[in-house]
């Protein structure tokens, strides 16, 4: 009887608890012949380090719960991601996927945007995952697929000090359709945050914020860093063994970038090419042009979206835009032709926001070619999900009029000196 006790009991804190709960960085590819890890794919002239200047993404590259086929059965299974960035208050992302027939340990969220286009201005990031299982009660596993999707629309993926209170919904959503159906929202698992900071100029450290892979594993065993390596979807041992053994990890990716694209979609600079409009309509005089454009340039200056850099940047860009135009008013006549002109001439095509590329990648305010806008903005709704069972959800989506194109600063600077001297 002793005996029976004892194997039920090592059964059942097999399930909950685990030996170790840790952080490991892997090698981003098979280790080479003498052991060690090759580098980083960048682009020429970068490092891993992600700078006050830069941007990154969050992305969640693969997960695993190693648990038999009986462990999965008539249950639903919900990974939440909780991420902090410097001060401001954390958010919790719903992750929920059916696990696929033969996926083994695996659901089905390959390049799940947790959290892209994200200023470093030098800030800190704290992640950590949590795993809810409840029993399966028709309807559940749609609400929360609902609460994902949502989660993952680029309205809300893509990093806005405006967007974070709008992901925290997503998430409550989930957590009040489990209250609804009277399952438990207390985590089966939570792994161990990780917090990565900037690095210092005087030492480095494992926890520098980088561009690379993360795994946060839960399991028997004690890797260390580079005792794994990534291969595509797959954490594998350096000696090309699954990282199994009733473990649990979630494999998360950042990978940086110099500057973001979704400039058209901010308030400063919908002013700005409102500005232009009524300057080409004749109906904007030197010193009226001067005053607005300072407003433009306040707005930008406190847009908490854009690295410190960006926005020097683009300071000393409209500075000398407003140089230009300026001169141009102050002629007699006005040269509205010449405005208009460099305008026309500084037009580009945009993109709109989306989750997956054609091929696959993710499309981001900061790795698109183009400027990127959004097409869908986020209101509150006076639904009650947890009493509806998700018949009227507590956040939907309104159009927002689409921008065939949009004014790039760089090339309408470059315009305007050569045709206003």
């Amino acid at each position: 009887m002793k005996t029976v006790l004892a194997l039920a009991l090592s059964a059942l804190m097999s399930a909950t608890t685990f030996a170790n709960t840790v952080t490991v960085f892997p090698c981003p590819t098979a280790p080479k012949s003498d052991g060690s890890c090759p580098g980083p794919t960048l682009q020429s002239g970068q490092t891993a380090a992600i700078n006050k200047d830069d941007y990154y993404d969050l992305t969640i590259e693969s997960t695993c719960i190693d648990q038999p086929d009986s462990w999965w059965t008539k249950k639903v299974v919900m990974f939440t991601v909780t991420v902090a960035i410097g001060n401001n208050k954390a958010v919790t992302i719903p992750i929920y996927q059916d696990r696929a027939t033969g996926a083994g340990c695996h659901i089905g969220v390959n390049g799940f945007a947790v959290m892209t286009s994200i200023p470093s201005n030098g800030q800190s990031i704290s992640i950590q995952v949590s795993v809810v299982r409840s029993e399966e009660k028709d309807g559940l596993r749609q609400i929360l697929a609902f609460a994902t999707s949502t989660a993952q629309d680029s309205s809300l993926s893509t990093y806005t000090a405006a967007s974070l209170p709008f992901t925290n919904i997503a998430f409550a959503m989930a957590n009040n359709a489990l209250k609804a159906f009277n399952q438990p929202t207390d985590p089966w698992l939570t792994t161990a945050a990780t917090n990565l900071h900037p690095m210092s100029p005087l030492r480095t450290d494992r926890f520098d914020l980088k561009d690379g892979y993360l795994v946060q594993y839960s399991g028997p065993d004690n890797p260390l860093d580079r005792d794994f390596y990534v291969d595509g979807g797959e954490v594998r041992w350096t000696n090309n063994t699954l990282v199994r053994n009733g473990a649990t990890w979630v494999l998360f990716k950042i990978q940086k970038f110099p500057r973001r694209n979704d400039f058209p979609t901010k308030t400063w600079y919908q002013n700005w090419q409102n500005l232009l409009d009524n300057t080409l309509a004749m109906n904007m005089t030197a010193d009226a042009f001067k005053t607005q454009y300072q407003q433009v340039i306040t707005l930008l200056q406190n847009d908490p979206d854009f690295t410190f850099g960006d926005k020097r940047q683009y300071v000393r860009t409209f500075a000398d835009i407003e140089t230009s135009i300026v001169t141009a008013l102050n002629k007699q006549p006005p040269d509205y032709a010449s405005i208009g002109d460099a305008i026309d001439a500084s037009k580009v095509s945009t993109q709109q926001a989306a989750t997956k590329g054609a091929n696959g990648q993710a499309i981001t305010a900061v790795n698109g070619n183009l400027p990127v806008v959004t097409n869908m903005i986020p209101v509150i709704t006076n639904g009650n999900l947890a009493a509806n069972h998700g018949a009227q959800p507590p956040i939907q989506f309104v159009t927002n009029p689409k921008l065939q194109t949009a004014i790039d600063p760089g090339k309408l600077q470059s315009e305007l000196k050569a045709r206003i001297q």
